[in-house]
């Protein structure tokens, strides 16, 4: 599949996103839920993205049906985000919440698994590809917020826009050719019994055993602080600009502005790890060190200016840390096993950390206010960073050849003599 090809289903999913994060918190607002039952609403959906990625990710590997598990994921969660808009029921918008965000949740790492496996791990391309998935998120942002299509006071018509898009972007995987890797993975390699490689061409770094070793498990625990620290932004920065801001409708015009920083440094962090061999996880500390600047700049004032700024962070708090992070992933994982890791990523280091945030978070705004949430996930934020920077030589290493499979290859080459 080509690249534009890949570019645009990546441009239709971030478009329905721009229709769905960013008004989740003021939906459930809207219909009457305090700061910590939304909290927990949104810790349950978070819960869901924990655990129901994994289970289509493994049946999308196992049975090789990405695009019809993209197509299923897409159209269900619009229909479950029916209840969750219009329920003034709390255990209905549990239930519903559950699984739009466990069937949403699917589609990251479904579609970065498809980037990564057809673009064969090049960053440069990959770059390009998500570069335009933002393209579709600003955009949609600002049409949200100039046109006046979606209000913040209205779930009605935030439900419209995320129903429309998703019905796009599901005609759109329809006309697509089945997402399946070239190389199928077998039974026998999915039991370990025979050497599988991380890509083409590392046919010179066989890997026996285990598919998720040492360097990736370290790095997941770091990117679980991480996320865990800026789950404050991802999930409960829309009551603060509404509510401390006075943003009204134009927040969504702010979140865009966040994501425009993303596009040039994505292109630029693609370019620096493809071209100039830079290490992926530098750019993960990177954005671990603006995340806690961002935090802070929130923490400390609320003037329109600083917001600006801390908005503009965004570009490295996400761009940089997104790049580096898929690209690690991408490197220290078999490509037969490339959606269960996109999703393992996901799952512990994104929505668990997001889960705990959520439901931590809400409780701190109602009782103590925004300013001590910001400061207190700052200091997550800097344990993620300090594993980095305590594991970076063990991270940069990529899994060689240890003396038991030196060992195979020299029998196997001895029984060929």
């Amino acid at each position: 599949m080509s690249v534009a090809r890949i570019a645009i289903l990546d441009f239709l999913f971030y478009l329905s996103t721009a229709a769905f994060y960013p008004y989740l918190q003021l939906v459930l607002r809207n219909n009457g839920f305090h700061h910590s039952a939304v909290g927990l609403i949104l810790a349950i959906g978070e819960a869901a993205s924990v655990v129901i990625p994994l289970v289509v990710a493994n049946l999308a590997d196992r049975t090789g049906k990405k695009r019809i598990s993209v197509i299923l994921c897409t159209l269900l969660s619009a229909l479950l985000f029916i209840p969750v808009t219009k329920s003034s029921s709390v255990w209905i918008t549990l239930a519903a919440m559950f699984f739009c965000r466990g069937l949403y949740s699917c589609l990251n790492p479904l579609l970065d698994a498809v980037a990564t496996t057809c673009l064969d791990g090049d960053s440069g391309r990959y770059s390009i590809v998500r570069t335009v998935g933002t393209l579709g998120y600003v955009l949609a942002c600002f049409f949200f917020g100039l046109s006046g299509a979606i209000q913040s006071d209205s779930n009605a018509t935030v439900l419209r826009a995320f129903i429309v898009a998703s019905a796009v972007l599901g005609v759109y995987c329809l006309t697509l050719p089945k997402i399946v890797d070239t190389q199928r993975i077998s039974k026998r390699v999915a039991a370990g019994d025979t050497p599988v490689f991380k890509n083409q061409d590392d046919a010179q770094r066989p890997r026996y055993g285990a598919h998720y070793e040492k360097p990736l498990i370290i790095f997941i625990i770091a990117t679980f602080f991480l996320k865990l620290g800026n789950s404050a932004v991802e999930r409960l920065l829309s009551s603060y600009m509404t509510e401390v801001m006075n943003l009204g409708d134009s927040f969504i015009n702010y979140i865009a502005l966040g994501s425009v920083s993303e596009i040039f440094l994505m292109l630029i962090v693609g370019r620096l790890i493809q071209k100039r061999g830079k290490s992926p996880v530098l750019f993960v500390i990177i954005g671990g060190f603006a995340m806690i600047a961002r935090q802070m700049i929130y923490a400390l004032s609320s003037s329109l200016v600083a917001f600006i700024i801390a908005q503009l962070l965004h570009g490295l708090t996400f761009g940089a840390l997104h790049i580096g992070s898929i690209m690690f992933i991408a490197r220290n994982v078999p490509k037969e096993n490339s959606s269960v890791a996109m999703s393992i990523y996901t799952c512990i280091g994104t929505s668990l950390p997001n889960l705990i945030g959520s439901l931590l978070g809400g409780a701190i705004i109602e009782n103590i206010g925004y300013s001590f949430m910001f400061e207190l996930y700052s200091g997550f934020a800097l344990a993620g960073t300090i594993i980095l920077l305590v594991s970076y030589r063990n991270l940069n290493v990529y899994p060689s050849m240890d003396k038991r499979v030196v060992s195979c290859i020299q029998n196997s080459s001895e029984t060929s003599s």
